[in-house]
């Protein structure tokens, strides 16, 4: 959920044959897509070769006719002319609140009225935006940032470049999607071909309408015809990584036969390359030139029908009673399918143009007949001409007069950021903070605490909210309040490494003139391969932690500064209250020593190491002998870990929990002011982490007062010393490829000792009076160094050097 709708769904007549599916309100079909992307759930489910999920974005657009329509939507199965429900929610749930601009679709409309409704309220929305014709969005090129998307630096080995037909993004990608050991494309070239199969069918698919980075060069590669000998036609090297997936047009391939090529090439520029979200690109202009066609027996026609146009009458029952040997039908078919252009501009590539300029340019001084269509269906944009067209259009990143998407750079490079309009010449912020406000994790506390932290030096700031790809849920945090981008002299990306070369691609350009800086986090000795191209975007790295300088200077020649990390400021909470809480919550008795363990199942179990406290928790207390003692781990999206190996891990704990009745799971999303309950009402903390890049938990849990036990590795101990906390011996162990995410040959982190750790509860227990000792210690240690006033010091004294350091080059230049 969040911004998607997803789902899955096989036929079970031809298995491997991708399905659609349409998003319906009240009747009306307002969105459709293909299920056709990767999930490994269903792969290792044995559901074909899991390419049968699909994701339908939430956007404005149509949460705002959802909304408009009570909030409920159905899900159907396309099939012909015939529909079957799938599932139906309810977007309001998520997504909605208030009013929405438009009126609500009548009860009286007919079937062709439903089928165009979703189309022409987009249209009346976009006309209703104040602005004139939009100029065209400044390519991106000037970028240093973006430019690096495109670029063939090899970062892990500088003496050589990227293979010819890979580069920076997609090499990314195949690091930070574990597919360089599927895909070894500098050791067999013949891989770059298989990378890009699931680069386009699994990564492009599930972006949710997002342009995926491509090179020039690697379009031109992929519209390549692949010429079989003999054979009169041919088709892109593109279409053919998708063709044997297709069953009907497979077991009927014959290239001489015009029909079947017509069919094929209406299939891959219609369908299948729209359903990678790659029709922009990815549609050779020959195929567009055949689509576009009038055949012979139609040509000299007014408002003759294309290939493409013949097809889609053919296809959408609500337009298949017009008589099109008549010049009024054929003319409304045009009009229906301008405005079902509105979310799919590619169509309109395919309507000849002497139909289409007919279809929006007026009859003497009455309207045009697309308005009056527009009329005589009900449907709202009535006083539509050509220009007010032509600006709706540009709004979705297509240009009439060139019939061309607005989703290339200068260089012929193809991205989601081209499309994007250059950022408005208003003042400048001092600094704008990018990250995931919204989200319920660690990540998403750290971004609003930095920014907390700033306001209270005294530092203006604006900030964006900014979770692509985060799986974190929302709505259970305090979250900031966010405003658009701007400029600014200082972006600070609240994001990890992994992460800032999506903020290059998919928002606005705020990298040319600011100085950016990205706040990492990261558990591992040395940084991911995934991390360094967004490492080379910046020019200078935050961390939290010491072990944080230690992981990445050695690796950049940029700034690595330790500026430390705040903690929430905390509630009230009684401590009479929190045990209520804990014991009610947990359903454990009052006179019980309670161990408590917390983390989000999505940092990876293997690194949190719940296993390691059940081993320790069994070695300090055997059963039958120590019934007045708990643990208690609390999760959350458990349920959502699909990885085999954490899976396996999970597997264990529940051996364990049904071994020991004295161990409690909760796997659930709390407030945040719940959560606070629930580790307060605790006699002590724990944390046998293998890593960490800062430690929320245990930083938390010693300003509310609770005795820690902690691994003595790690970004923990810049709070973490023998007089604050009950430290745990370790080993450095070397990593295995499964053993977490971007692992690379070499890289260590630590495996607490068990007996150690068991020795140090058995005294946490034993000791009430050094363990309250030590959580005095502790509290005060976190409130007098780590406080929201002593972070923002440190975040201001810094600003402060780079804004004057930003000013003095102003001065000299």
């Amino acid at each position: 959920m969040g911004d998607m709708l997803q789902g899955w769904v096989q036929s079970l007549r031809t298995p491997d044959q991708y399905m659609r599916v349409g998003l319906y309100v009240q009747g009306a079909r307002i969105h459709e897509a293909s299920a056709n992307i990767y999930r490994g759930d269903l792969e290792r489910a044995g559901i074909g070769d899991g390419c049968h999920g699909f994701s339908i974005p939430l956007t404005a657009d149509l949460v705002r006719l959802a909304t408009l329509n009570g909030g409920q939507v159905e899900i159907r199965v396309l099939s012909g002319a015939s529909t079957q429900l799938l599932g139906k929610h309810h977007l309001s749930d998520t997504r909605t609140s208030g009013d929405a601009d438009g009126k609500p679709m009548p009860g009286w409309l007919s079937p062709l009225q439903r089928r165009l409704y979703g189309g022409a309220q987009v249209l009346a929305a976009l006309l209703s935006r104040s602005g004139d014709l939009a100029p065209p969005p400044r390519a991106p090129g000037t970028s240093a940032a973006q430019q690096r998307l495109f670029s063939r630096t090899d970062y892990l080995d500088p003496e050589v470049q990227l293979p010819e037909l890979m580069f920076g993004y997609a090499e990314y990608i195949r690091y930070r999607d574990r597919l360089d050991e599927q895909f070894d494309t500098a050791g067999h070239p013949d891989d770059i071909a298989h990378f890009y199969k699931r680069y386009l069918s699994a990564y492009a698919a599930m972006r949710g309408g997002l342009r995926v980075p491509l090179t020039r060069p690697v379009i031109d590669w992929l519209n390549e015809p692949v010429v079989i000998g003999g054979q009169r036609n041919s088709l892109s090297r593109a279409a053919w990584f998708f063709l044997p997936d297709v069953q009907p047009i497979r077991n009927s391939m014959n290239f001489n036969a015009q029909d079947w090529y017509v069919w094929a090439v209406y299939w891959w520029s219609v369908n299948q390359a729209e359903a990678i979200h790659c029709e922009d690109c990815l549609v050779p202009a020959s195929y567009i030139d055949l689509l576009r066609s009038v055949p012979p027996e139609r040509q000299g026609m007014t408002y003759a029908p294309s290939e493409f146009m013949l097809r889609q009458y053919a296809e959408t029952p609500e337009i298949a009673d017009l008589n099109l040997t008549q010049e009024d039908a054929r003319r409304d078919l045009t009009c229906a399918l301008l405005l079902l252009a509105v979310p799919r501009p590619d169509f309109l590539r395919y309507i000849p143009r002497p139909a289409l300029e007919a279809a929006l340019t007026p009859n003497g001084h009455g309207p045009s007949p697309l308005a009056q269509f527009c009329t005589q269906m009900g449907l709202p944009a009535s006083n539509l001409d050509r220009s007010g067209y032509a600006r709706a259009l540009r709004q979705q990143g297509f240009d009439l007069d060139t019939m061309r998407f607005l989703t290339f750079t200068s260089e012929g490079h193809r991205a989601e950021c081209a499309t994007l309009p250059p950022l408005p010449k208003a003042d400048t912020v001092d600094v704008q903070v990018i990250g995931p406000f919204a989200k319920a994790s660690g990540l998403g506390q750290a971004t609003r605490l930095s920014a907390s932290a700033l306001v209270s030096a005294g530092v203006a700031i604006n900030t964006v909210d900014f979770g692509l790809d985060n799986p974190a849920p929302e709505g259970f945090s305090r979250a900031a309040v966010v405003s658009d981008y701007t400029r600014a002299k200082v972006n600070l990306f609240h994001l990890n490494a992994e992460a800032i070369p999506l903020a290059a691609a998919y928002q606005p350009d705020v990298f040319t003139g600011a100085y950016n800086i990205g706040y990492f986090y990261w558990e591992l000795d040395s940084p991911g391969a995934c991390h360094y191209l967004g490492m080379d975007m910046l020019d200078e790295i935050w961390v939290s932690t010491e072990f944080g300088v230690s992981i990445f200077q050695p690796h950049v020649d940029v700034p690595v500064t330790n500026v430390g990390m705040s903690f929430e400021a905390l509630p009230d909470i009684p401590a009479g209250e929190a045990r209520a809480f804990l014991q009610k919550t947990a359903n454990i008795g009052r006179d019980v020593f309670t161990f408590m363990v917390t983390f989000d199942s999505f940092s990876f179990v293997q690194r949190k190491n719940p296993l390691g406290v059940l081993k320790a928790f069994a070695k300090a207390f055997p059963q039958g002998g120590d019934d007045d003692v708990r643990l208690v781990i609390k999760t959350q999206n458990r349920t959502r870990v699909a990885d085999p190996t954490q899976i396996a891990i999970w597997e264990q704990v529940d051996e364990a929990l049904a071994a020991d009745s004295r161990i409690v799971l909760i796997d659930e999303t709390l407030q945040y002011t719940d959560l606070l309950k629930l580790k307060k009402g605790a006699d002590a903390y724990i944390s046998l982490h293998k890593s960490e890049g800062w430690g929320f938990g245990m930083i938390e849990a010693m300003n509310l007062g609770v005795p820690v036990l902690a691994t003595a590795y790690s970004g923990n101990m810049d709070f973490c010393t023998p007089e604050t906390c009950w430290l745990v011996d370790y080993e450095l162990k070397e990593l295995g490829p499964q053993d977490y995410i971007f692992v690379r040959p070499g890289q260590k982190w630590a495996e607490p000792d068990a007996d150690h750790a068991a020795r140090q509860m058995r005294a946490m227990k034993d000791d009430p009076a050094e363990c309250a000792k030590r959580a005095v210690a502790a509290r005060h240690k976190v409130q007098t160094e780590f406080s929201e006033a002593a972070i923002g010091q440190r975040y201001a004294t810094r600003i402060h050097q780079i804004l004057a350091d930003i000013d003095q080059r102003r001065c000299a230049s």
